[in-house]
C-alpha cells in the first residue's frame, strides 16, 4: 500500500504532552503506520492531553503499537459498552509533569454509524492510511479524505435520536469543522478519492450535504438526505435493522442504568478493580488527597471514594447509635478518645475497660466488616475504590482491632474478655487494600495545620498531637505500602502522588 505524503503544515497549536512527544518520535523510529484519523479541527486539544487522542494504526503494526505505549506507562481499559466492538481500543497513562489523565483511543477497524452500535464497516482503513500528510508532529489524513469521512459520518448519525440530540448541542462545533474542512479544499481530489473507494456512492448528494450542514441545524430536506446516503451505505451494515434495534435497546437501556442509577463510570482498567487507601495520624491531608485522586481517576473510569473510618450505621447497630450522643453528654470520660488516651498514657499501658467502651469498639468493628464486604464486592466488579483510612493488621493501632492480648488478660470479668476477643476477631479475613499510602508530616506542622483548615468540630490540638504520638502505628504486611510527604504545596504533592498510584497499577 503506497503512501501519499504531501507538504508538511504547522497549524497553530498548542504544547503537545510530553510523554505524547516521545511516544510519536518513536513511532517515527519504528516506521509505524498510523494516523490521528477524525476531528483534526481540535489536535491541539488531543495532542494537549484535554481530549481523546483517536488514532489509526494499520493492523499489522499494532502489536509493536500496544508495546511501545505499554513501555511508556500506558495501561489498556475497557468500556462496558466495547463488547461489539472489535478493532476499538482503550489506553490510559497519567502525564508526570501536567497530572492529566492522557487517553489513546486506539483503532485498528473504524465502524461507524450511530453512536451506541456504530452498524458500519465502511474501508476507511486504507483510505485514511494511504494518503496522509504531517501536521505538526503527528500525521493526519488529507482534508479530502477527512471530509469524506466526516460526511459520511454524519449522515449515518443523522437517522439516530440519540445522535440527532447530540449533534443539535454540538451544531456550532459541526459548523466550525466543516468550514476548517472545506477551507483551501481540491475537489478535484476529493472526488477522484471518491470514485477510488466508493464508486457507487452519488457524488452530488454529498455536495449537497455540506450545505444543507451549513445551512440548517436540521431540516426535513436534510434528513431525507442524510436517509438516501445511507441507503446507498446499506452495503457496509453489519446487521440487520430488527438486530440494531433490539441491541441498541439493550445498550441503552445498561448505559443509562450505569449512568442515572449507579451513578457510575462506563470504563475499568483492564487488570481489574484496585483498593487504594490513604493512612496517617490527624491533619496529615487524609481526607483533602482522597477527594483529590477521586475526581482525578473518576473523571475517566468507574470509582467510588469510601471513609473506613467512619462507616454507616447497619440495620443492626443503628438503634445503639442513637444512644451514643447521650451517652457521650452523661459520661465524658468514657468517650473513646479519653479511654484511649488513658490506655496509651499509663506506664503498663493496662486499664479496666468499661462495658460501654467495649460495646461501642464492636459496634465500629461490625460496622467496619460489613462496610469492608461492600467494598470487596466492588471490587470484584473490577471498581477502584479510594479510601479514606483502612484496618490495620497492628492490634491497637487506629482504624484496628482495639484490645491487645495482655489489655484483655488484664480485665476481671470473663464477659469483657470473651467480648474484647470477639472485637478482635471482627477484624480477621478482611480483603487487603492493594495499595496503602502513608502520609506523613512533621507533628508541629499537622497542629498548624489542624487549627487553620476549614473543617467542622473542635480543634483538638492534644488529640492530633497524641495521634502523630501512638506507641502502636497501623502496618500492613501483607500489602504495598509507599510513604508520601505531605509538608509541600498541594499541587507538588498530587504529581508525586498521581505518578505513584499510576505507577502501582499493573
Amino acid at each position: 500500500m503506497e503512501t501519499n505524503i504531501s507538504n508538511i503544515e504547522t497549524p497553530n497549536i498548542s504544547e503537545p504532552a510530553e510523554m505524547y512527544k516521545l511516544i510519536i518520535n518513536e513511532l517515527a523510529i519504528r516506521k509505524i503506520k498510523y494516523c490521528h484519523w477524525k476531528s483534526n479541527f481540535h489536535l491541539d486539544n488531543a495532542l494537549s492531553g484535554d481530549e481523546d487522542l483517536d488514532l489509526l494504526i494499520a493492523k499489522n503494526d499494532f502489536s509493536e503499537f500496544s508495546n511501545l505505549i505499554t513501555n511508556y506507562g500506558f495501561k489498556e481499559a475497557t468500556s462496558i459498552n466495547d463488547s461489539k466492538q472489535s478493532g476499538v481500543h482503550h489506553f490510559y497513562a497519567n502525564d508526570t509533569s501536567t497530572g492529566k489523565l492522557l487517553h489513546i483511543h486506539a483503532f485498528t477497524r473504524i465502524l461507524t454509524g450511530d453512536s451506541l452500535i456504530k452498524n458500519y464497516v465502511l474501508p476507511f482503513e486504507d483510505m485514511l492510511l494511504s494518503n496522509l500528510k504531517f501536521n505538526y508532529l503527528i500525521p493526519t489524513p488529507i482534508k479530502e479524505v477527512e471530509l469524506i469521512i466526516f460526511l459520511f459520518r454524519n449522515s449515518l448519525k443523522g437517522l439516530s435520536i440519540l445522535d440527532i440530540y447530540m449533534m443539535r448541542n454540538s451544531y456550532k462545533t459541526t459548523l466550525e469543522e466543516i468550514e476548517w474542512l472545506m477551507d483551501e479544499i481540491n475537489l478535484e481530489i476529493f472526488n477522484d478519492q471518491l470514485d477510488k473507494w466508493f464508486p457507487d456512492i452519488d457524488k452530488n448528494k454529498l455536495l449537497q450535504l455540506i450545505n444543507e450542514i451549513k445551512n440548517s441545524q436540521y431540516s426535513f430536506k436534510k434528513f431525507r438526505l442524510m436517509y438516501s446516503i445511507n441507503r446507498e451505505l446499506r452495503c457496509y451494515k453489519r446487521m440487520s435493522n430488527f438486530n440494531l434495534i433490539l441491541m441498541t435497546s439493550r445498550i441503552l437501556i445498561r448505559l443509562l442504568f450505569w449512568k442515572y442509577f449507579l451513578k457510575r463510570k462506563y470504563m475499568r482498567l483492564k487488570d481489574g478493580g484496585k483498593i487504594i487507601t490513604f493512612i496517617g495520624p490527624q491533619a496529615v491531608g487524609k481526607s483533602t488527597l482522597t477527594r483529590e485522586i477521586k475526581d482525578w481517576l473518576g473523571k475517566e473510569f468507574d470509582i467510588s471514594s469510601m471513609h473506613v473510618g467512619k462507616p454507616p450505621p447497619t440495620f443492626i447497630t443503628a438503634p445503639f447509635r442513637l444512644f451514643l450522643p447521650l451517652l457521650r453528654l452523661l459520661m465524658p470520660s468514657q468517650r473513646s478518645t479519653q479511654v484511649e488516651k488513658e490506655i496509651e498514657t499509663s506506664q503498663s499501658r493496662l486499664k479496666n475497660i468499661s462495658f460501654i467502651h467495649i460495646f461501642r469498639k464492636i459496634i465500629l468493628a461490625y460496622e467496619r466488616k460489613v462496610f469492608l464486604q461492600k467494598i470487596a464486592k466492588k471490587v470484584e466488579k473490577r471498581q477502584i475504590v479510594i479510601c479514606d483510612r483502612y484496618p490495620s493488621e497492628i492490634i491497637g493501632a487506629v482504624d484496628g482491632p482495639s484490645f491487645r492480648k495482655e489489655l484483655i488478660n488484664y480485665q476481671s470479668s470473663s464477659l469483657k474478655k470473651n467480648l474484647m476477643s470477639y472485637e478482635n476477631s471482627l477484624y480477621k479475613n478482611i480483603r487487603k487494600p492493594d495499595l496503602v499510602i502513608s502520609l506523613k508530616l512533621d507533628k508541629d506542622i499537622a497542629v498548624q495545620r489542624s487549627i487553620e483548615r476549614n473543617k467542622p468540630g473542635p480543634k483538638d490540638t492534644e488529640y492530633v498531637k497524641f495521634r502523630h504520638e501512638m506507641s502502636a502505628q497501623p502496618d500492613f504486611p501483607h500489602s504495598k505500602l509507599e510513604e508520601i510527604d505531605t509538608s509541600l504545596s498541594i499541587e507538588k504533592t498530587l504529581l508525586s502522588l498521581k505518578e505513584l498510584i499510576w505507577r502501582n497499577f499493573q
